[in-house]
């Protein structure tokens, strides 16, 4: 029985067994079709984080890029600060404009400079603020720093632009408050640029906005330590800027709305608030308010079903959090969404038909025909799903014999390798065929490690399809034992988007680092093309520029993998040069746009096919260097398979050229700051710092391989005269035009430079003689003594050299400087126009001018200049026909100075305007107390000087002058010299015609000595020429004078203008005078400069006298 009943419980067993099978396939089944569907469910949303996480990078380093740009402008204006110890607000205010803010960088307020003051230099700052006339003639004579009260140390806003609107702050003390002054000593001590939070703007519009302030030093100070900041701290340069308009256009309307951003204050660095703990009103600002209400609204939504991640960046000392977010369905498409539930609903169907059928194979026997009909559907059904999942998910399964190497590919392995056949059957040479040259070692060792180790292995690698694109797949590899055999099996899977966007994200940082961190973008360039080609797969590139003359472009620098046909192709590149327009580098740069050729064998338009081709090169790019609209040079890469360009490689390709465009567009910048700093603005020549720098250096040369140097100091003669007269514009043209004439005279290796106004300084280095000095010298003055043309007026200049040299008259820059400008002074004492070498006997002169002009300076104001009167005599009726009033000063100390001695300076230093000024009104009262005491009405001449004819209100000061005197205009003669009148003729004939409409009498002085034009001289409305006393001396002993006199006297009666002989000192020369009809007589023959008390009895005591002898003897002594 029991035996029995045992047998009966087996088949039982068997039976219940049998009936469970079904229900246990089917939870097998559904399990794996949920792991399944987790699987691909969890992949597609890494890849999607992933993809949304890029684009969060993305969007970070463009925000971060754009603020460093604002923040350049800042570090731009603290080097102009920092190079230079003073910047005129006239050139603050022209580099303020330069930058053009509001187009370049829209959301700046404004830029300033807050000069730093200490207590005690308050009242100078003051007092120099309100004498600053280089904007407003009128100064700021209200001028105070804001609050009032006196603090320790003051930071005032000093230089504002734009200044309209923003009066209010000039003079602010910007450390009046103790929150203020902490972070302005920070600053200060740290040497950086630092950040304010968050700040509301004051008017209606409430934005948010924030300044930026950066100190500066003292140049040449050192400021390694905060003690040395501290000694050298001038100030610091600070900017103010909205927000908004700052971050605005970093993303389109587009990315805004399927990408959010929120930017926060987290406070400064060493007092990070974290992350969680930042509140709302840290909100600088939201992406979302520059959308529209309709899509504001269609953003809306469960918070649950976003995206999320914060990235922080560090600004002016402080950091910045910014948040983003975006919706799935933004970042995962359609497709990838439903990828997971068809992967389960394919799962469960298959499980199901495949539960019914092993249900109904065990229930009935009869069905087993039809049942196996059923499952052999179910299979193929099931077979076919799994393929539709393998297409969807892009992967594809593989199994190897490793004996034979008999393959069986999935169809989905032919799509990915852009097989067009169907056959599953392969051999393993055909699969290795499709691997990437590069990559196919690294997999045939991992498949023999699979084999002869046992142990699984995946790798990424580079597959090339059939139509010779390049794309990345991932393989995983199982090794299984079937007999006697081993298998590998394994499975592909296409990861070329997600392996691309890591590769590019690489790319653009390793080019941010390189950029970040190079000071000239030129000496990275190979570095740069060697990280875009090595990231994107190419295998050579080069950088192309303008040449020096700007009309071709030239290869620059190139990189290519080490192999003999690159090194061909490219040793060809750098022999070439293309215009722009042509071949593809030309057409990138004109374009302005990346250019991609997909195979270069098929491009007609490409003139090195053939020498790619033979390097194995079928894809190229080219990629314009753009920043702010300016070309600075094309990348050209080169790769083994075609290229298919996309809109992610393209963007990539657009942020690298902002990237090295603005690393170019920054050293241009910097390299403009540093020209405007060491060289003049208005002749481009070196100025007094780089001089002396190139001057430091060559002396150090001199001293280590005994060289000779010498240093010319060239001072135009008469510039103050055109510039007066002309005005500053032509004077500025005339000094551009000496600058070019000097700079010609010269070799390379020396130097010009301006050191201001009319002053010119060169170095001539490998000097060996006093010959090479003069040789130049000489070169110079020849140069300079040419006709200038200035609005079609002729003008003759020239020019005094004084000359030092190293190292008989100094070894330091300072001495040589100073020698040269003593003998340059002495070229001028010597009457201009040459040059004179320095000796130390010079130094004394220079000392007694110095002391000469400062007396000279008060000698108006403690009256020691006197007149004296030279009468002049008439020839026919022996009458004196009138004075000639001539200075004289009686110093103190040094008794009567020869006005030989103290007209020329007075002349150089200006001071001959007021003097004469002072000559007009004396010999004007004079004049009228000749009259009061009954005297017949005379004419009294005075000398009218070069800086006086040019003074813009000479009519109107010599009108006052006589009418304050109470005489007519007949009463005076005014005497000018010919070559004053020459040097602006025009001005000249005008001026001196409103002079003779006021009444006035003009005469030509030292007739004959000076550069003098008929054709000119016949539109002059003069009454008079005075013959040079040098003519009159000889006489009558030299018969050229003689004859030159009697041509002039012939010469003015037929211009009918009188003529008066100057220096008659026998009764010969009068005689001979008298006897060619000379009108009237000057010198010592009749009498010497007189004394106003002297002349007064003179004149009331002389009787005309026909035969006119010498009178007193006394006053020929």
């Amino acid at each position: 029985m029991e035996r029995m009943t045992a047998s009966q419980e087996r088949p039982g067993q068997a039976q219940r067994g049998k009936t469970l099978f079904p229900f246990l396939v089917l939870g097998i089944g559904v399990a794996l079709s949920l792991l399944l569907h987790f699987v691909i469910r969890d992949n597609v949303k890494g890849e999607a984080q992933l993809r949304f996480e890029r684009q969060a990078s993305d969007a970070q380093h463009v925000i971060e890029a754009r603020i460093k740009s604002y923040a350049d402008v800042l570090h731009g204006l603290g080097a102009l600060f920092n190079t230079s110890n003073s910047i005129p607000r006239a050139e603050f205010r022209r580099y303020v404009a330069a930058l053009d803010l509001p187009n370049r960088y829209p959301g700046f307020q404004g830029l300033n400079y807050a000069e730093y003051v200490p207590h005690e230099a308050k009242a100078r700052f003051e007092a120099r603020v309100r004498r600053d006339t280089s904007l407003d003639p009128r100064g700021y004579p209200n001028f105070t720093i804001k609050p009032a009260g006196d603090r320790p140390e003051y930071f005032v806003l000093n230089y504002l632009e734009p200044l309209a609107g923003n009066e209010l702050a000039f003079g602010l003390d910007i450390s009046s408050n103790p929150s203020g002054a902490a972070a302005l000593a920070a600053a200060r001590d740290g040497g950086k640029l630092t950040s304010s939070g968050r700040l509301l703007d004051a008017g209606r519009s409430r934005s948010v906005f924030l300044a930026m302030r950066l100190p500066t030093y003292q140049s040449g100070m050192p400021v390694e330590t905060v003690e040395e900041r501290r000694a050298a701290y001038t100030g610091s340069v600070g900017a103010g800027f909205r927000v908004r308009e700052l971050i605005q256009g970093a993303l389109d309307t587009s990315k805004l709305q399927s990408l959010q951003f929120r930017l926060y204050d987290a406070g400064p660095i060493k007092d990070k608030t974290p992350s969680a703990a930042i509140r709302e009103d840290r909100l600088l600002f939201d992406s979302d308010d520059l959308l529209d209400a309709s899509l504001k609204a269609s953003k809306a939504g469960d918070p649950d079903a976003l995206f999320t991640t914060n990235l922080p960046m560090e600004v002016g000392g402080r950091i910045w959090e910014v948040r983003f977010n975006a919706k799935k369905e933004a970042i995962i498409d359609r497709t990838d969404a439903l990828l997971p539930w068809l992967t389960l609903a394919a799962g469960l169907v298959s499980s199901l038909l495949l539960f019914f059928a092993l249900h109904s194979l065990t229930s009935s026997r009869r069905r087993a025909l039809e049942m196996a009909q059923v499952i052999t559907k179910d299979l193929r059904e099931s077979e076919a799903s799994l393929g539709r999942a393998q297409r969807i998910a892009q992967l594809g399964n593989w199994s190897l014999d490793s004996e034979t190497g008999e393959m069986t590919w999935s169809a989905e392995m032919n799509r990915t390798f852009g097989n067009a056949a169907t056959s599953t059957a392969q051999r393993y040479e055909d699969f290795l065929r499709n691997i990437h040259p590069k990559d196919r070692r690294v997999l045939e060792q991992a498949l023999q490690q699979a084999v002869t180790t046992g142990q699984d292995s995946d790798m990424e690698h580079r597959i090339v399809t059939r139509d010779g694109m390049t794309r990345w797949v991932h393989t995983i590899v199982h090794r299984s034992q079937e007999a006697s055999k081993v298998v590998l099996n394994g499975t592909i899977r296409d990861i070329t988007e997600r392996k691309l966007a890591v590769l590019r994200l690489t790319v653009e940082h390793g080019v941010t680092q390189l950029v970040a961190g190079a000071t000239d973008p030129n000496e990275i360039m190979p570095g740069i093309i060697e990280a875009i080609g090595t990231g994107l797969s190419f295998e050579c590139g080069s950088h192309w520029s303008l040449d020096k003359d700007g009309a071709l472009l030239q290869c620059t620098a190139s990189w290519g993998e080490n192999a003999p046909a690159i090194a061909e192709f490219l040793a060809l590149t750098k022999k070439m040069s293309v215009p722009s327009g042509v071949d593809l580098p030309g057409r990138a740069w004109a374009g302005h746009e990346p250019l991609v050729l997909t195979d270069v064998g098929s491009e007609q338009g490409f003139s090195r096919t053939t020498a790619a081709l033979q390097a194995g090169l079928h894809g190229a790019l080219a990629l314009p260097i753009v920043a702010a609209g300016r070309n600075f040079g094309v990348i050209e890469l080169f790769s083994a398979g075609t290229i298919q360009p996309d809109d992610a490689l393209m963007q990539l390709l657009k942020s690298l050229s902002a990237q090295i465009g603005q690393s170019f567009q920054r050293r241009l910048a910097e390299d403009q700051l540093r020209f405007i700093a060491t060289h003049d603005s208005l002749t481009d020549l070196p100025n007094r710092s780089l001089f002396n720098e190139r001057l430091r250096h060559a002396l150090h040369q001199g001293t280590r391989y005994t060289r000779g140097i010498a240093v010319m100091f060239i001072d135009m003669d008469r510039f103050k005269v055109v510039n007066d007269s002309l005005g500053h514009s032509a004077g500025d043209r005339l000094l551009q035009d000496s600058a070019k004439r000097l700079a010609e005279c010269l070799r390379e290796s020396d130097t010009v430079a301006r050191l201001g106004g009319d002053e010119f300084v060169v170095m001539i280095e490998n000097f060996t003689a006093p010959k090479d000095a003069i040789a130049v010298a000489q070169k110079a003055l020849a140069s300079l003594a040419k006709p200038f043309f200035v609005d079609g007026q002729e003008f003759l200049m020239s020019a005094s050299i004084g000359i030092s040299t190293f190292p008989d008259d100094g070894k330091d820059a300072e001495t040589l400087l100073k020698n040269a400008d003593i003998a340059m002074y002495r070229a001028k004492d010597q009457g201009r126009n040459n040059y004179q070498f320095y000796s130390a006997q010079m130094n004394k002169h220079t000392f007694e001018r110095l002391a000469m002009e400062s007396s000279l300076r008060r000698a108006v104001e403690r009256s020691e200049f006197q007149l004296h009167y030279q009468p002049k005599l008439d020839l026919r009726t022996g009458a004196i026909a009138g004075v000639e009033a001539l200075v004289r000063w009686q110093h103190p100390d040094w008794g009567m100075v020869s006005p030989a001695q103290f007209i020329p300076l007075a002349e150089e230093t200006g001071l001959i305007v007021q003097i004469g000024e002072w000559v007009l009104r004396a010999a004007c009262e004079q004049n009228k107390r000749w009259r009061d005491q009954g005297i017949p009405p005379l004419r009294v001449a005075v000398n009218l000087s070069a800086r006086q004819f040019a003074q813009k209100t000479l009519l109107s000061d010599i009108a006052k002058t006589i009418a304050q005197s109470g005489l007519t205009p007949d009463c005076i003669e005014l005497e000018i010299t010919e070559s004053l009148v020459m040097t602006n003729p025009e001005h000249a004939t005008e001026t001196l015609h409103k002079l003779k409409t006021m009444g006035i009498s003009l005469s030509i002085d030292d007739f004959g000595t000076g550069y003098s034009s008929l054709a000119y001289l016949k539109r002059f409305p003069i009454d008079c020429i005075k013959i040079d006393r040098s003519f009159i001396k000889d006489i009558p002993t030299e018969a050229d004078d003689m004859a030159i006199t009697r041509g002039v006297i012939a010469l003015g009666h037929s211009l009918r203008l009188k003529v008066v002989a100057e220096g008659v000192e026998t009764v010969e020369q009068q005689d001979f005078l008298r006897s060619n009809d000379c009108d009237e007589m000057q010198g010592y023959l009749f009498s010497k400069p007189l004394p106003a008390e002297e002349v007064t009895a003179l004149l009331k005591g002389h009787s005309p006298k026909q035969n006119l002898t010498v009178v007193d003897p006394r006053k020929r002594a």
